[in-house]
């Protein structure tokens, strides 16, 4: 993780395991030891899809500096794509490194299982493209 934050371009690392080994510790661990970066950070829950993509949209808004109240509470973007590029417009904001952390990701994907493709599809053209 260390080596990816200090690289000059964007990149992408994905933390997968079995369940209880550590992993959000790991991530909060290593974000307590570099609190001058960015994050943003969400966690997936086991919620049906729409609930999902509201709280997500909720999390993005929140973390967007441009707002100036918080999002009404019904508020959903229409779609994860609309989100993921919202959240990319944020991070071009700043010329400090961000980090994006999902956590618990799998359980996106038990609920829409074409979730994967829309993160790789907003990677592919708009995070990548990010210097850090």
């Amino acid at each position: 993780m260390e080596k990816l934050l200090q690289s000059p371009e964007a990149g992408l690392l994905i933390l997968y395991g079995r369940r209880r080994v550590g992993k959000t510790w790991l991530v909060t661990h290593f974000l307590e030891q570099h609190q001058d970066v960015l994050a943003f950070c969400w966690m997936a829950t086991t919620h049906n899809e729409a609930y999902q993509l509201r709280d997500f949209s909720q999390a993005v808004l929140r973390y967007d500096p441009r707002m100036a109240a918080p999002p009404t509470a019904d508020f959903t973007f229409a779609s994860w794509e609309d989100a993921l590029n919202h959240l990319a417009d944020i991070v071009v904001l700043n010329t400090q490194s961000h980090l994006v952390i999902l956590d618990e990701f799998t359980y996106l994907l038990r609920n829409e299982p074409a979730i994967s493709s829309v993160f790789q599809k907003v990677w592919d053209h708009r995070f990548s493209k990010i210097p850090s």
